[in-house]
């Protein structure tokens, strides 16, 4: 059974009440599209900020990983950590 939670977004000025139009359903639980392309993914659901953020630390990693000759698992695991946590960074941006 999928559970998803619900994010409301800050009423405008000129409304009264909320409008339902505009509620975001987030699904709860692993991101199989986060895990394979986190860059597109975060593009997607227009995570400007954080997909600054994925740039900036994937090149420093890159970079560091590079120049002390380790694998790039990590990226891997960068990738893994991003579609477990996929829910979380989704509703903090919605709030």
């Amino acid at each position: 059974m999928a559970v998803y939670t619900v994010h409301e977004p800050p009423m405008k000025a000129e409304q009264s009440q909320p409008d339902p139009e505009r509620f975001v359903f987030v699904r709860d639980g692993f991101s199989f599209w986060a895990f394979l392309l986190p860059p597109l993914w975060m593009l997607w659901h227009r995570l400007w900020l954080m997909f600054l953020g994925y740039v900036i630390v994937a090149t420093a990693l890159q970079v560091a990983l590079n120049l002390i000759g380790a694998s790039a698992g990590v990226m891997l695991a960068v990738g893994a950590l991003l579609s477990a946590f996929q829910r979380k960074l989704r509703s903090a941006n919605s709030e």
